[in-house]
């Protein structure tokens, strides 16, 4: 028998026993008997052979002190025993012991994942990440194994990893894949925060900002569209309220805690406290009093009306004659219909129309 084991770890052996007599006597085929131990274990002979050549076929166990070992005699009681060299042998997968993320904060893109595993014979060669446990890999797939160098005890992925349960596999060096070892990767932030205005005053907005995963960290006010990189009030929490006073066209910005930003535009005006309107004062300077005009309607066509015409005015803010109001008395019954109208476009009211329609009729459009 070859008594030389192996330096190699393999998952079975396959050694070959040869006997010979070289004396006068007979082999007893009876004393042929072989075993595997392992250790220090006394050796045994169980497996009978009857061949003078005998293949000793060992797997399915790990370990590197696995020794064959064998006995035979002759016809005259004279016996041999023999004892090989260590056998390694490895049918052992990989044991994880931990998988966790390399950052447990928010992030606003994936994360990598920290693989602490062991490996007691042939070492750890790869792990192979995927979000689907319905089948185990084989560990001679192509694609998909990452391979793990240096001695570890840890090995640390790429950033590849979204949020959601992913399964971690590893193998050793003769593709021996162990069970997987979920993890959830979570608190990854890819959406910004949401802005709701809840109430607008003529000079002032109060707002709502929520963000249900980072949080909100921060909000400024801008007239600019270019979104803010510093300046940020500081908040903390899932949703703020602010108010905020201001006169012309604003940018709400908030950020939330990975740096998302959103934002909105509002137009403010400072409206100015007029003092009020009686029934009987004049409407601008038609000769009309403000009881005697029934109702107000809003067009998008002067009718052919000009600011030269018979009772028709100019009311455009910059005195331009792009919006001219008019009065008629269409049924005769001395009181009017008064009507503001523009070619082609809706009229839009400034700050200055609720004391210029104080204390008359009713508006339709």
């Amino acid at each position: 028998m070859d008594k030389n084991g192996s330096t190699s770890w393999a998952k079975s052996y396959t050694p070959t026993i040869t006997v010979t007599e070289e004396g006068g006597s007979q082999i007893d085929t009876n004393s042929l008997k072989y075993n595997w131990i392992q250790g220090s274990t006394t050796p045994t002979y169980t497996t009978k052979y009857e061949s003078k050549v005998q293949l000793a076929t060992k797997s399915n166990v790990s370990g590197a002190d696995w020794y064959l070992v064998a006995t035979a005699s002759d016809t005259l009681g004279n016996s041999a025993y023999f004892k090989s060299s260590a056998f390694k042998f490895d049918n052992a997968p990989p044991t994880i012991t931990k998988v966790e993320m390399t950052n447990t904060g928010w992030t606003s893109g994936n994360k990598a994942l920290k693989i602490t595993a062991s490996d007691a014979h042939s070492g750890m060669a790869g792990y192979y990440i995927t979000d689907s446990n319905a089948s185990k890999p084989t560990g001679t797939e192509s694609t998909g194994w990452v391979e793990a160098t240096g001695a570890g005890p840890s090995w640390t992925t790429k950033a590849n990893y979204s949020a959601k349960t992913w399964y971690v596999y590893m193998k050793d060096a003769l593709n021996n894949v162990c069970d997987p070892t979920s993890i959830i990767v979570n608190n990854i932030d890819t959406t910004p925060p949401v802005i709701d205005i809840i109430e607008k005053a003529p000079n002032s907005i109060t707002f709502t900002a929520t963000d249900n995963e980072s949080g909100i960290v921060g909000w400024k006010i801008t007239q600019s569209e270019t979104p803010p990189t510093d300046g940020f009030t500081v908040v903390s929490g899932k949703s703020i309220t602010e108010t905020f006073t201001g006169d012309g066209i604003y940018y709400i910005w908030c950020i939330n805690g990975v740096g998302n930003i959103c934002n909105v535009n509002i137009n403010l005006h400072n409206w100015v406290l007029m003092p009020s309107r009686s029934q009987d004062d004049e409407f601008l300077n038609t000769g009309i009093v403000r009881k005697n005009i029934e109702c107000i309607e809003f067009l998008n066509s002067l009718n052919d009306h000009s600011s030269n015409g018979v009772n028709c005015w100019d009311v455009s803010e910059c005195g331009h004659g792009e919006i001219l109001c008019w009065v008629e008395d269409k049924d005769d019954d001395e009181y009017f219909e008064l009507y503001i109208g523009a070619d082609g476009v809706d009229v839009q009211l400034n700050q200055y129309s609720c004391y210029l329609f104080y204390n008359i009729g009713y508006l339709r459009r």
